[in-house]
């Protein structure tokens, strides 16, 4: 594959369709690319160019819920998934903990997230000269741009540790760039989204769930606090979405993931107008033993007796070769499907509850942070807890994460590497070294760039 600062070299923008659409339920990646100040001269255009973006984010690179994305690698690096099939070599070096610098699935991660974040440099390069585009609407792109670029390096670094965070698509900067040091790197996030904030007050109000508004950036600034140990910052933000009308804790976990639930704070709409989440597709148990992948029984194990969340969430089948466990979060099929009842669920409201409870601890507001714990053990119909110990409490923090969040988006590698606790993982993986808190960068960008060496630690 091409590195992703040879993409730039040519200068192409994989941005659009020229064809009127409202959502990305009618987008297809395209064929063509184009660059021309007249895409950003017209508001159907401009959607089209930035609604393919969140198709971009849906279909391929690190948010993606089919086999290649973090939800699937990162649960088969951890402790959720056990694999099966012995021909996703890319996916059994991450499950076996023998990646190399030639995994062609950590190059693909990389240069699709690079990839996106030119496309997004690209848009706001285009919107903020535009000429033509009304103001408030150009903010409201421009808040969604700068929202996902941000986040999108906030990724990288979690995974990779130090990386280029970039800005531009002048292709001369970008060629031999730098790496950047870790703490410009969250310091250039926390700037995105605070510009992001800004243009979002200014903008056209959105309050769809498939598109990023004030709402889903205040979920995204909790979780960048939380990652960064600014405590009170997290609290306010996972406080203000709380809060937020509109938006309630859905009680009903079979409802949790359906594109109605009142918990979604935003979802990727799926590909076709009757289809349903890419999750569904690959956890889907359609014989036995698995073809792929199934939740490890360790885990499956750890759940308290009572745990509706085990019980709703977590599919048990068996035959007389053995037993097995799905993750039955999404239970609608996508391509047999007539009709759409589920998108993939990117952040819902249960996770600011415990970046709250999170945040309460580290702030010594013990019984605050056991609050919050309980209203999620409450809808899981779990007893309530009472003046733990701190050491406890802590405790119960992450194994409500760990219950909550099992099979989204690699919750529990980057909970655990938050709370520095993810070399416990040798308690149940043997093969776990403690350098394997970063991914190692892909040698095909070293041998391109210099620039980006050292490898990672272990590589």
């Amino acid at each position: 594959m091409k590195s992703i600062f040879i993409h730039l070299k040519q200068g192409l923008i994989a941005l659009i369709l020229l064809t009127s659409c409202d959502n990305f339920l009618d987008l297809d990646t395209p064929n063509t690319q184009l660059v021309s100040a007249e895409v950003f001269e017209d508001k159907k255009t401009t959607d089209a160019a930035l609604l393919n973006i969140y198709a971009s984010l849906r279909d391929n690179g690190l948010l993606t819920g089919n086999n290649s994305g973090m939800t699937y690698l990162l649960g088969l690096y951890t402790d959720e998934l056990d694999l099966y099939s012995i021909n996703l070599l890319g996916q059994k070096e991450f499950y076996e903990h023998t990646l190399s610098t030639r995994n062609e699935l950590v190059l693909t991660s990389w240069n699709t997230s690079y990839n996106q974040i030119y496309r997004l440099n690209a848009l706001i390069e285009g919107v903020e000269k535009s000429t033509l585009l009304e103001n408030q609407y150009k903010q409201t792109v421009l808040a969604e741009a700068y929202t996902m670029r941000g986040m999108l390096h906030l990724y990288l670094t979690q995974l990779f540790g130090e990386i280029p965070y970039i800005t531009t698509t002048d292709y001369l900067q970008n060629k031999l760039v730098h790496k950047t040091p870790e703490k410009e790197i969250y310091e250039r996030i926390e700037q995105d989204y605070l510009v992001a904030e800004e243009l979002f007050l200014k903008g056209t109000k959105n309050t769809s769930k498939t598109r990023l508004n004030l709402t889903s950036l205040k979920t995204l600034k909790a979780k960048y606090y939380a990652q960064t140990k600014q405590w009170e910052k997290a609290k306010q933000h996972a406080n203000d979405v709380i809060q937020t009308a509109g938006v309630t804790l859905e009680q009903d976990l079979s409802k949790e993931f359906l594109k109605e639930s009142k918990s979604i704070l935003w979802c990727f709409s799926p590909h076709l107008a009757t289809g349903n989440s890419l999750e569904t597709d690959v956890f889907m148990l359609k014989a036995l033993p698995p073809a792929f992948v199934s939740l490890k029984p360790t885990f499956v194990n750890s759940f308290e007796n009572g745990d509706q969340r085990k019980e709703i969430w977590i599919k048990k089948l068996n035959n007389n070769q053995g037993t097995w466990y799905q993750p039955y979060k999404y239970k609608a099929p996508n391509a047999s499907s007539t009709v759409n009842v589920e998108n993939s669920v990117v952040l819902r409201l249960a996770e600011l509850y415990l970046i709250r409870a999170e945040a309460n601890f580290q702030l010594s507001n013990f019984r605050e942070a056991e609050n919050d714990l309980n209203l999620i053990r409450k809808r899981a119909n779990l007893p309530m807890l009472s003046n733990l110990s701190q050491h406890d409490l802590e405790q119960a923090i992450l194994d409500e994460y760990k219950h909550e969040l099992f099979t989204e988006y690699g919750h529990r590698f980057f909970d655990l590497k938050r709370w520095n606790r993810l070399n416990e993982l040798q308690n149940s993986i043997p093969t776990w070294k403690p350098f394997m808190e970063k991914l190692p960068l892909p040698e095909k960008e070293i041998l391109l760039n210099n620039n980006l060496k050292p490898q990672n630690d272990g590589y």
